[in-house]
């Protein structure tokens, strides 16, 4: 790593290799500088004839070498002359490995690339000699003024961009992009510095000399790697071989630190920034600046995914995104805030009543594939079809939502024939934005929910991904008759009861006998006998099913998200958290918009006891799906076991607000009544609560989640018969949670209680 010497404003600024910001030390008036034969400084005599560079000054150095400012002796121009140092310039392959290096990024030639001149190897000494470029680093840039306008972001993500594909499309890849290594010009223009050069620490160490590893390794560690880790792609990390789409993630950290004035991956430590990097997700840019704009958030989170296939596949690529988000922040009232939509469920216009669930899965479906398009808010499902029957106008619906858009429609089946309308409805002004009809036969209802996504998404003026695009052209199975079954079952399975799992499982059981290659009906079984066997109903047949059915699901489909969830349910189930940790981080990383896989990944956390990491679980799931109660409500349990009262109250009071809208419009919805019998709780309210749970046992008096909730309300409020009543009720049902009994704050007035603990041991452990 090279240390940069800051010269005053009116000065040049030296062109470096790989110093980090933390580790950078000056060189005062007066220090040593290096000269070697042909190398003339200015107290050295006049050179000879052959000499071709005076050093005028030392300008940084580092592990690789030393770099000077000098001056050209033929041109009569500035340059400046990297050298390396012993012992890499001792060691021959290193050397060539330098020589290759430079004469591949010489190849070069792009007014955002600092140009090499010249490789020079003389009396064993070792030189490239480069463009010196003027003004500051962005490094300096960011020390000074630790956020950037938004324009200027984008115009100099652009610049760098620009560089890249040049770069990649010559067959180089930087592997070192950082603030250091990124110059401006006091005109503006981005100089990229290092192409290829830097790549020089590729070189694998076990073909080095001993010496001359260990050399490197201790030049390295003295720097402590600042501010190069801290840039690197997860299989940079990992030590795998890298391509273009490692730049790409390097870029993704530059903007999120020019746009949030702090790096998405911080840590104390080496150890942990590393693993920060290969685990975690970065805090949202919009919880740190309000004024990012959407599209541009959208290309920094797929610059930084932790799986390089799901990144921008070329800086072409990237660069195009970039433009888009520079036109969309520059027009015209443009902001932060997304366009928003809901799907109302579509009225069923066939003549036989059992079709009203395939219309309204329909519109479910239209829901799932517009939720894949990180650009659109969504609303969720449950709120969008509380309003299902009710002759309510679309506007009046709409503001209700909190959304700028509605899509209504309607669907009528008569045999192998399919007429399906829908309509993109303005709430602000009540005038259509689209309008379709499609008269087709019943095996191409796919395409027809395809072309009605990417309709919304056209008239909405978002942009798609090729990702999304992909994901939405995605047909589930190729059995209409299949599809039609799975939509009924998840209509059932919506119901968050006994009876609805038991239904949707029968419902998905028989989608893929038909189509046992339907990952979604395999993943949905998993699902519902997992969340069966939570309440105890034929728990060794239910786990057994889960189990088989989420393996077979991800056997058919590894980049299925939904099958990665399926599975960290059950692995959890199994006792397995390190693989139940996997498969949810994996659902994550696929679908980053799969609320379930956030929700389920937070509740096994909670079991486990790991509380700071479902906290930020259940934030990021609220943040998913911004109307949904479950979220907030979890939250405010999870702050309170850790102490933290003032954020446990603010989020029992979201969720209260939420699930008060929620009843608004679906008054008997048992499971948002449970949730805000115990809020009330929470807070305080004991009439309140007690109201509210009588009113949840009045519509489902045996269902063990009511029961449990009891249980829970009654030991908040103090009262530990009942509170020990209710729970020995839920657990002889066969109640399975054990893992969250133990670490659920609303029962910790129970746990010093003898009676409490014999009940505990009648839950087998996983």
């Amino acid at each position: 790593m090279v240390s940069l010497q800051r010269n005053p404003p009116t000065e040049f600024q030296a062109l470096a290799s790989g110093q980090g910001h933390d580790e950078t030390r000056r060189q005062g008036p007066g220090a040593d500088e290096p000269t070697r034969p042909q190398l003339r400084s200015p107290s050295t005599p006049k050179p000879r004839q052959s000499a071709k560079y005076a050093l005028e000054r030392e300008l940084g150095r580092g592990g690789m070498g030393v770099v000077h400012l000098a001056r050209d002796l033929q041109l009569n121009r500035p340059v400046a002359l990297k050298v390396l140092t012993d012992p890499l310039a001792d060691d021959g392959e290193m050397r060539a490995r330098f020589e290759r290096e430079a004469r591949a990024a010489a190849r070069l030639n792009h007014p955002n690339i600092a140009t090499i001149y010249e490789f020079g190897d003389q009396d064993r000494q070792c030189y490239i000699a480069m463009e010196y470029v003027p003004g500051r680093t962005l490094r300096e840039v960011l020390s000074a003024e630790p956020v950037q306008s938004i324009p200027h972001i984008i115009e100099l993500a652009v610049q760098i961009a620009e560089a890249l594909a040049a770069a990649h499309a010559a067959g180089l890849v930087h592997r070192d992009l950082k603030p250091q290594n990124v110059m401006l010009t006091p005109e503006g223009r981005v100089k990229v510095l290092d192409f290829g050069v830097a790549s020089v620490l590729e070189v694998e160490r076990d073909r080095w000399p001993a010496t001359t590893a260990e050399t490197l390794t201790r030049l390295t560690q003295a720097h402590n790697l600042v501010g190069t880790p801290a840039y690197m792609a997860p299989e940079q990390v990992r030590g795998e071989p890298v391509d273009a789409r490692a730049d790409i993630f390097s870029l993704g950290v530059v903007l999120y630190e020019l746009l949030a004035g702090r790096r998405p991956f911080e840590a104390q430590n080496m150890a942990d920034l590393l693993s920060s990097i290969l685990r975690d997700a970065p805090r949202p840019l919009g919880e740190l600046r309000s004024d990012v704009p959407r599209e541009l958030e959208r290309v920094v989170t797929r610059c930084l995914e932790k799986d390089r296939s799901q990144r921008f596949s070329a800086a072409t690529e990237l660069l195009s995104a970039l433009k888009a988000a520079g036109s969309a922040a520059a027009a015209p009232g443009a902001g932060r805030e997304p366009p928003s939509v809901a799907v109302l469920p579509f009225a069923n216009l066939s003549p036989d009543p059992e079709n009203e669930f395939f219309a309204e899965g329909i519109a479910e479906e239209i829901i799932n594939a517009l939720c894949r398009v990180e650009a659109l808010r969504v609303a969720s499902r449950t709120s969008a079809f509380a309003y299902k029957g009710r002759n309510e106008d679309v506007r009046a619906i709409g503001r209700q939502l909190g959304v700028g858009c509605i899509v209504e429609g309607s669907v009528r089946k008569a045999g192998s024939r399919l007429r399906i309308t829908a309509q993109l409805i303005d709430v602000a002004s009540g005038y259509h934005l689209w309008s379709e009809r499609y008269d087709r036969e019943m095996a191409d209802v796919f395409a027809i929910q395809d072309e009605i996504a990417l309709s919304i998404t056209q008239a909405l003026r978002v942009v798609l991904s090729d990702r999304e695009q992909r994901a939405l052209a995605k047909p589930p199975t190729a059995d209409v008759r299949a599809y039609e079954l799975y939509l009924k079952g998840r209509q059932y399975a919506h119901d968050y009861k006994r009876r609805g799992w038991e239904f949707a499982r029968g419902l998905f059981r028989e989608a893929a006998a038909i189509d046992p290659s339907y990952v979604q009906a395999q993943a949905g079984i998993a699902e519902c006998c997992a969340l069966l066997y939570r309440i105890g109903v034929d728990p060794q047949a239910n786990l057994a099913e889960a189990e088989r059915c989420s393996r077979r699901a991800k056997d058919l489909a590894p980049d299925s998200a939904e099958a990665h969830v399926s599975r960290g349910m059950v692995l959890h189930l199994l006792g397995d958290e390190d693989g139940a940790r996997q498969e949810f981080e994996t659902a994550i990383t696929l679908d980053p918009r799969l609320h379930s896989a956030w929700f389920q990944y937070g509740e096994a956390c909670h079991e486990w006891g790991d509380l700071e990491r479902a906290a930020e679980l259940f934030k990021r799931a609220a943040q998913v799906r911004p109307e949904d109660y479950q979220a907030p409500i979890q939250l405010a349990l999870i702050y309170r076991a850790l102490g933290r009262r003032a954020e446990s109250l603010e989020y029992n009071r979201l969720g209260l607000e939420l699930i008060r809208k929620h009843l608004s419009v679906n008054p008997e919805y048992g499971r948002a009544i449970c949730c805000g019998a115990v809020a009330w709780a929470r807070v305080g309210d004991h009439q309140q609560a007690l109201q509210w749970i009588e009113r949840a046992a009045a519509i489902d008096p045996d269902e063990p989640h009511v029961i449990y909730d009891a249980a829970c309300i009654h030991a908040v409020l103090g009262d530990t018969e009942r509170a020990l009543h209710y729970l020995e009720r839920v657990i002889d049902s066969g109640w399975g949670y054990r893992g969250w009994i133990e670490t659920d704050p609303d029962l910790a007035p129970l746990r010093d209680d003898p009676r409490f603990v014999a009940l505990l041991a009648r839950i087998p452990s996983a």
